[in-house]
């Protein structure tokens, strides 16, 4: 149920409850329905930020995928650009073993 339909059970309820004489259950139910505003409030709150999360890493790969169709049918040559854009971090192991961790998570090992 969307926290708009909630919002609307909890003013139905005050106004049935405003022309009894005694408020049986209501408490109870005023209570029940205001937890599922604040869940359902929460949870669509939850799911704008996905949303804004998701829209903002769509617009880093269409940048990227922009970056390198710029680049054609040439040898892909290096440049800051590309290394910012495809590698996270360079590990050196004490084996003279380097680890390029990609963005992506994939991982190469190369010798030194």
């Amino acid at each position: 149920m969307r926290w708009a339909d909630t919002e609307v059970l909890i003013k139905k309820l005050i106004d049935d409850n405003s022309g009894r004489k005694t408020a049986d259950g209501y408490g109870e139910r005023y209570d029940a329905y205001c937890k599922r505003y604040d869940d359902a409030k929460q949870q669509f709150e939850q799911m704008q930020y996905l949303k804004i999360t998701r829209t903002f890493q769509a617009d880093c790969i269409e940048c990227f995928m922009g970056e390198i169709e710029r680049l054609g049918d040439l040898p892909i040559a290096f440049s800051d650009r590309l290394w910012m854009a495809l590698i996270d971090k360079v590990i050196v192991n004490a084996d003279e073993t380097l680890v390029f961790v990609f963005k992506n998570g994939q991982k190469v090992t190369e010798e030194m």
